[in-house]
């Protein structure tokens, strides 16, 4: 056993494992944040009230990055680095985020569980310790097609911001229509933070004009918004659609109103599908602590059960590499979801549904 307060290797000593994680807690991105940290912090609360790991509680150590990436790799260096260190790193909101920290991943064995992006990890890192927990843009944008196909849409036009998340849904679609021996009727760019009016409606009409019946917004949640506003104001109706990342940012930031019969591709269950195992242990944690559900809250409550739960399965001291092993070694279910990882797969889940939004914000099948 441990001397008290002794450190075995980075994050583990005699009576705690600490978890590193950056999240914006201002700005923005706050309340999305907020609820992955809350996420997070629920499920290594119900474990740690049953007596930890091995008799170690889980400890979240937390920075608020702001939402800016050079914030949040730089959080990721100093966790990292801390007297303690830590045993994984989780958290780290969005593709200039998951960019920012590409040169750290490359450098580092610690696991990374759970950045909070649909964009692909470049092939630089397919064979780093990091394990993204949902499914990425060409999984969604397929689940879009199919959806697209079943109600006889064939005119899709496509919206993406201008960075690798948006080359990959550029990408992702232009394949999968070539199969379909198709093609997108418009595809359109916006530079980061291009939300002024007049250059959406140049948008717009650049859409319309092409005769597209619906629209894929690939693009984060305030521009998402935008361009939905932008549609509606002009008074045109074609079927519009959101990616994950998008309406977890728009929903907990209390916009989900405002996207009444936008179609969603949800890359985790849907809240309202409390048969789920999964949102319904959520639920029913966070219902205990006083905090409101939200898409953002359960993949925080999943990627911290996923962390348990392989470490759990460490036969002696949990440490990093036995952390890397257990959760490249298997299938994973937790609570029904199910994932699996491997050296050259690092997206653990392909699975998706569509949902439209109700006029109450909420999500129906």
């Amino acid at each position: 056993m441990l001397a008290a307060g002794a450190v075995a290797e980075p994050g583990v000593s005699a009576r705690q494992l600490v978890v590193g994680m950056s999240v914006p807690l201002s700005g923005l991105l706050a309340p999305q944040g907020r609820a992955l940290r809350d996420g997070v912090k629920a499920a290594f609360d119900v474990v740690n009230a049953d007596g930890g790991v091995r008799g170690r509680n889980l400890q979240l150590r937390v920075r608020d990055d702001g939402g800016d990436p050079v914030r949040a790799a730089a959080a990721a260096r100093s966790l990292l680095s801390d007297d303690e260190g830590v045993i994984a790193l989780t958290g780290f909101v969005g593709i200039a985020a998951f960019e920012a920290l590409a040169p750290i991943l490359a450098a580092d064995q610690t696991a990374f569980v759970g950045l909070t992006t649909s964009a692909e990890p470049p092939p630089a890192l397919a064979a780093r310790p990091l394990f993204l927990t949902r499914a990425g843009v060409y999984a969604q944008i397929s689940a879009v097609l199919n959806h697209c196909e079943h109600v006889g849409i064939d005119k899709i036009a496509l919206v993406t911001q201008v960075d690798a998340l948006g080359q990959q849904a550029w990408d992702s679609l232009h394949a999968q229509l070539v199969q379909a021996a198709m093609r997108p009727s418009a595809a359109v760019r916006l530079a980061a933070g291009d939300s002024a009016a007049p250059a959406l409606a140049r948008v717009v009409q650049e859409l319309r004009d092409s005769g597209a019946r619906a629209v894929l917004l690939a693009l984060e949640g305030p521009q998402a918004l935008a361009m939905v506003q932008a549609l509606r104001r002009a008074g045109w109706a074609p079927a519009i659609y959101l990616l994950h990342d998008a309406w977890a940012t728009l929903a907990v930031q209390g916009h989900a109103k405002e996207l009444v019969g936008v179609g969603v591709v949800l890359a985790l269950p849907n809240l309202e599908q409390e048969s789920h195992r999964l949102v319904a242990d959520y639920r029913r944690v966070i219902a205990h602590e006083g905090i409101a559900p939200s898409v953002a809250g359960l993949e925080g409550y999943m990627n911290g059960r996923l962390i348990v739960e392989a470490l759990q399965r460490c036969p002696r001291l949990p440490l990093r590499t036995c952390l890397v092993d257990e959760l490249n070694g298997r299938e994973h279910e937790v609570a029904g979801y199910r994932l699996q990882f491997t050296a050259a797969k690092r997206r653990g889940s392909r699975w998706t549904e569509m949902a439209t939004v109700r006029s109450d914000g909420r999500l129906q099948r």
